[in-house]
């Protein structure tokens, strides 16, 4: 920005921080090196520092601001200025659910490639429909590109026979009525299906919601891909009668934790027809719909669970909010009774639908070892061994103060005042600031069953936290476990990181209100994520003795929790954030937060080595490919990252 009249000092200032971006633009060209012949463009999003570390001080941001333009989605400014929703998401399908005739001449030249297409049954329940929506429904299958399925409909043979009459499929007469009355409940309409099955996978959908004309292709084509498929389900949104669509929910792929408290996956779900058999003659467990996608999903292994990220079910107008996800209390108590670890299923606060699972404390209580390093900060190195000593109701701990270099007279009065309480050791450190290896040291010293990292500028705000953190590892899959983090203020500063976000990873539903569900309840529900803040975070010591610690040679900052948490789940573990365990973060208060050229240097080391060993995070498995990874989380991608089947097949 120009000035009229700048003052020498004003003059001077402009001419140092030109200086200084000299060296970063240098800084910035050795660190595409790492990527020259993928996507440079990741690179410039680590100057996005606000999504890693928000110590860097707001006049270095004002610095950046003078000379780069923050980088842009494709297209994203021709509709980031649209404040309704619904017309952003109108503006989306416009620009990328194109289903030209080209489009359709591919899709069919792909079906043609199966090596063995399945066969779907889909099953329409119209027992208390009107005839207006049984015919939206059975328009949307009339209009579907791949036909290789059967139709049952359930309901009055009165309203239903006309209807038949009036349609015929392209392989013929495929419609058959299970007549049905009104009042027939949910187990009459399962035992009435039970010797009409006879495909690859069935499905069943209510009267009124309508099936996107790709859907069953799209189904077809995940099978063909992976014939091990049990259980399948897609994205949806809402369609009102004049088909305008609206209210997208795209999904994660399959996250047991999340499915545990909320019916995330919907209405539609495809089950391969063995299981799906074998679930409904098993009466007294299978009741429901909701009981047969409940256990056709859990009972799965988890790589025989699909998900579909593309808008393939689109919900009647009249199912809006997030009733359609209900969750029943008493469906997830008896899964967890059955399971043999301890938990209890209760209702969530403020979100009736949903629910919240709390896992039973262990017995005996394992040994947790925190680890805390700290440097010249005793105003918050007080407050968090208080509340870790005194304020968490998880008693059998040890501490483990990392002391790098402590030499503030209030810090070592400190060290005096717990030098006699046996649970607290002092591990002196010297040299530059490197977090992982401070951990890695104290981690040696541990006896704990159980590591806890945590910052020295935490603050305990509610006694069982720690409880509730360590309850998770009852469960063998567990890898780390992560707590909800507040800032000061008390809106959200971390609720899990999400792969790709700003670049390389950040914090999703940053700044959001305490009390905010955030998307579709992902801040109140306990779920799987792909990584977790190295500023609160639990392992078991034989998992992190066993992929090797903090990388400290290559990550002393940054990245290093994530970093860990993706060596976690290459050994096959899952990732869990806990929304039961709530602290408040004073973020990066003592790390030694500088912004010098060494400070970039360090962290395009750090980018490149991330990019170097895991390649370029432009897809986290509990993150949507049609959200965005620029600015604001959980906001619509402009383009989506996602490729079509026929795209991924070669199909040209």
């Amino acid at each position: 920005m120009t000035q009229s009249n700048p003052s020498e000092e004003a003059c001077a200032e402009q001419l140092a921080l030109r200086t200084e971006n000299a060296h970063l633009r240098i800084a910035l060209r050795q660190a595409q090196d790492f990527c020259v012949e993928k996507e440079k463009k990741s690179i410039e999003y680590i100057f996005h520092l606000g999504q890693y570390k928000s110590r860097l001080t707001n006049r270095f941001e004002a610095w950046l601001s003078l000379f780069f333009n923050p980088p842009r989605e494709s297209d994203k400014t021709q509709v980031s200025s649209l404040e309704d929703e619904d017309a952003l998401y109108a503006d989306w399908l416009a620009q990328f659910e194109r289903l030209d005739a080209e489009t359709h001449k591919k899709i069919s030249k792909h079906i043609q490639l199966f090596l063995k297409p399945a066969r779907f049954t889909l099953i329409l329940d119209c027992r208390n429909a009107e005839v207006g929506e049984i015919e939206r429904s059975l328009t949307s299958l009339d209009h579907q590109i791949y036909q290789n399925f059967d139709l049952l409909l359930c309901g009055r043979e009165e309203t239903l026979l006309p209807l038949t009459r009036q349609r015929a499929t392209a392989s013929g007469d495929t419609r058959k009525i299970i007549p049905l009355s009104s009042s027939a409940c949910e187990r009459e309409l399962l035992e009435a299906l039970a010797s009409e099955i006879l495909c690859d996978y069935v499905a069943l959908f209510a009267a009124g919601d309508q099936l996107h004309a790709t859907a069953l292709y799209e189904f077809a084509a995940e099978t063909d891909l992976f014939p091990q498929a049990q259980a399948l389900y897609a994205d949806e949104d809402l369609c009102d009668e004049t088909q305008k669509r609206r209210a997208p929910f795209f999904k994660p792929d399959w996250n047991r934790e999340l499915f545990l408290g909320q019916n995330y996956t919907g209405a539609l779900c495809f089950i391969e027809h063995s299981k799906f058999s074998a679930l409904i003659r098993q009466k007294q467990k299978i009741a429901t719909i909701e009981a047969l996608h409940f256990y056709a999903l859990l009972d799965s292994p988890r790589e025989a669970v699909r998900h579909i990220p593309a808008a393939l079910y689109h919900r009647r107008a009249s199912q809006c909010g997030v009733a359609w996800t209900h969750r029943s209390q008493a469906l997830t108590q008896q899964y967890l009774d059955a399971s043999g670890v301890r938990g209890e299923a209760g209702a969530l606060a403020d979100h009736p639908d949903w629910v919240a699972v709390r896992r039973g404390a262990l017995d005996p209580a394992p040994l947790v070892t925190i680890i805390i390093p700290t440097r010249n900060r005793p105003d918050l190195l007080s407050v968090s061994l208080r509340g870790v000593l005194s304020e968490t109701d998880y008693k059998n701990i040890e501490v483990i103060i990392v002391d790098h270099e402590n030499d503030h007279p209030e810090v070592i009065e400190i060290f005096k005042a717990y030098a006699n309480d046996a649970r607290v050791t002092v591990l002196p450190y010297s040299g530059v600031f490197d977090h992982s290896d401070m951990n890695n040291r104290a981690a040696t010293l541990a006896r704990g069953e159980i590591l806890l990292f945590l910052n020295d500028d935490i603050e305990v705000i509610e006694p069982d936290w720690l409880t509730h953190m360590i309850a998770q590892f009852a469960l063998t899959d567990r890898g780390v476990v992560g707590a909800r983090l507040l800032y000061p203020d008390r809106r959200i500063q971390h609720a899990g990181v999400i792969l790709g976000l700003g670049g390389v990873a950040g914090h999703g539903s940053v700044k959001l209100d305490a009390d905010a569900a955030g998307y579709y309840g992902r801040l109140k529900i306990a779920c799987e994520v792909s990584a977790l803040t190295g500023a609160c975070m639990a392992m078991r010591r034989a998992l992190f003795e066993e992929v090797g610690g903090f990388s400290a040679r290559h990550l002393q900052r940054t990245f290093n929790d994530v970093d860990l948490c993706l060596k976690a789940r290459a050994k096959g573990k899952v990732n869990i954030y806990t929304p039961l365990a709530t602290l408040v973060h004073h973020e990066s208060a003592t790390d030694g937060g500088d912004v010098t050229l060494k400070h970039y240097k360090r962290l395009q080391g750090e980018v490149g080595y991330m990019l170097e060993t895991w390649g370029l995070m432009r897809s986290d498995p509990y993150y949507s490919v049609n959200l965005s990874l620029e600015g604001k989380s959980f906001a619509l991608a402009f383009p989506p990252r996602r490729v079509a089947p026929w795209q991924a097949a070669g199909v040209s």
